[in-house]
């Protein structure tokens, strides 16, 4: 990791992206203590202007070579489409500044190894954001599997039923880049991401794995905002299936779709030789050892901060985290690197087939 300017009181961060960036990176940014919002960059500049004012960055900008060449930006956070990632972020690792990568990593594992290799040669560190690491549920999932809850896992299983694309109020009814595959979209590298990320933290990555993705919903409605009129092509996945095996023989299940009008959300079941843990949304916990009868709720040792909620407040976790390692005060942190990035992405490309 190249030398870190120790005295400054916060780390100056970059953000690409006035997205999901703007809804989650930049609030949790301004909330942290290590860390201040300096430059924000969009390809519309007046989006970047208006989040920099909301934030208080002293920079905006639509040029990410500007934002690079800025010495007061320590911490590059990409929150933009895949499409854009695997540039963005070797550009800024080749030029000093750590890498905070939002998922999924890349298109391809081709990129994704591209990726690794370039963060392994800067120095620099790169955290790819599967923020959902530090959810109270699935950090306390992680530590009782890490301290032998279960014993030796049987069976894993994860669904997802989700009524995205369906409810004009949910965030993908209407056409984006979400809809183009080739473009990083669709609902293996959406949200089965932040689950096959889980399995590979907790359980290590699958030795086998088969499954089918395809489209059910082939059209959207473009947005008012988008200035065009009619549908636009969806090639993405929108419901997969998918089965596997783990180094230690476990067998495990995907399966779900976000072009349901119901479902039971998201929910993962872990069944082992001595207990079993249930995960029925992103908020809960419920567990059993061998010997009891029924579930009860697990609460989590690892609370979000105080004054902060769900992914806001896991990404608040992660910069912690990552001040951490920077300051020199920690060799790793909990976040997920673009090596596990390299995992996620073999284990979608095996699916999509």
């Amino acid at each position: 990791m190249r030398a870190v300017v120790l005295e400054r009181e916060r780390f100056g961060v970059g953000v690409a992206g006035t997205g999901f960036g703007r809804r989650l990176q930049m609030p949790a940014i301004a909330f942290s203590s290590g860390f201040h919002l300096v430059a924000v960059c969009s390809g519309t500049l007046a989006n970047a202007e208006s989040a920099a004012t909301e934030f208080g960055a002293a920079h905006a900008t639509d040029s990410f070579e500007a934002m690079l060449a800025d010495d007061a930006v320590d911490v590059i956070v990409v929150a933009t489409p895949p499409r854009l990632h695997r540039p963005m972020a070797i550009a800024a690792l080749e030029a000093g500044k750590h890498v905070i990568c939002e998922k999924p990593l890349a298109l391809n594992v081709s990129e994704a190894e591209e990726m690794t290799a370039a963060a392994a040669n800067s120095g620099c560190v790169a955290v790819l954001d599967h923020e959902q690491r530090y959810l109270p549920s699935n950090r306390q999932f992680h530590h009782l599997v890490a301290n032998g809850y279960l014993g030796e896992l049987r069976y894993l299983d994860v669904r997802v039923c989700l009524p995205l694309t369906m409810n004009p109020a949910m965030p993908f009814a209407f056409h984006s880049w979400r809809d183009d595959v080739a473009g990083g979209g669709g609902l293996l590298s959406g949200i089965f991401s932040h689950y096959i990320d889980l399995i590979c933290h907790s359980f290590g990555p699958p030795t086998e794995i088969y499954g089918l993705a395809s489209t059910a919903l082939t059209s959207k409605p473009f947005a008012a905002a988008a200035g065009k009129q009619g549908d636009g092509e969806v090639t993405s996945d929108d419901r997969i299936a998918a089965a596997g095996r783990l180094a230690n023989g476990a067998l495990l299940s995907l399966a779900g779709s976000w072009s349901v009008h119901h479902g039971p959300g998201l929910r993962v079941e872990a069944y082992g030789a001595d207990g079993t843990l249930v995960m029925p949304d992103t908020e809960r916990l419920q567990g059993a050892t061998g010997v009891e009868q029924e579930l009860t709720v697990i609460e989590s040792d690892f609370p979000l901060p105080e004054g902060t909620e769900s992914q806001m407040g896991a990404f608040v976790h992660l910069l912690n985290d990552l001040e951490a390692v920077l300051r020199g005060n920690k060799a790793s942190g909990h976040y997920a690197t673009f090596a596990d990035g390299v995992a996620v992405q073999r284990v979608i490309e095996a699916i999509r087939g």
